[in-house]
């Protein structure tokens, strides 16, 4: 992940809001929650409910970038050894 793109999400950051970089229409990482939104995740009761289920009630500020790094998921190790591989 590129320093300049954190920096790029961090720019259109909102307090009302959380950022989801986009890159050619499609989401990815890393997204930004404002603090309003990551307080209320303790509060959930639900150990099955996805991130993104939990995202769906509040406002998302799509971020445009021009990088398809973003669409990398390093969800296990496994993917991160890709993810770091010089085929990569």
């Amino acid at each position: 992940m590129s320093g300049e793109i954190i920096k790029m999400i961090f720019a259109e950051r909102n307090y009302d809001a959380w950022c989801s970089p986009v890159y050619q229409e499609m989401g990815g990482h890393p997204i930004l929650l404002p603090e309003k939104i990551f307080r209320k995740l303790p509060l959930v009761n639900n150990n099955e409910m996805l991130l993104s289920e939990f995202l769906k009630p509040f406002k998302k500020n799509k971020v445009e970038l021009q990088s398809d790094l973003i669409l990398r998921n390093l969800n296990n190790p496994e993917d991160f050894i890709r993810f770091i591989s010089p085929d990569n």
